[in-house]
């Protein structure tokens, strides 16, 4: 019988994180969570929350607070020079 070596890619593949994910999203509602966790994590979500929010105060073009820079990647098919 042979063993099979997983590879980086295949281990860090999207399908593989999201189960990885939905897995811990489960145990985290079956087990008790200490306190400090639940604060450590509201914590980060407000941080993130007013980060996101200064970074859309200060932006001038729509296109500076882009979810997806990898679309544009040549600088002249979205008018950069």
């Amino acid at each position: 019988m042979t063993n099979p070596k997983l590879s980086a890619m295949q281990v860090f593949s999207p399908t593989v994180l999201l189960a990885v994910a939905l897995m811990i999203i489960i145990i985290m509602m079956i087990l008790p969570i200490p306190a400090w966790v639940l604060d450590v994590g509201l914590a980060a979500s407000f941080g993130l929350a007013i980060l996101i929010f200064t970074v859309t105060l200060f932006i001038e073009r729509p296109l500076d607070f882009s979810a997806f820079p990898t679309i544009c990647w040549r600088p002249s098919c979205c008018g950069f020079r």
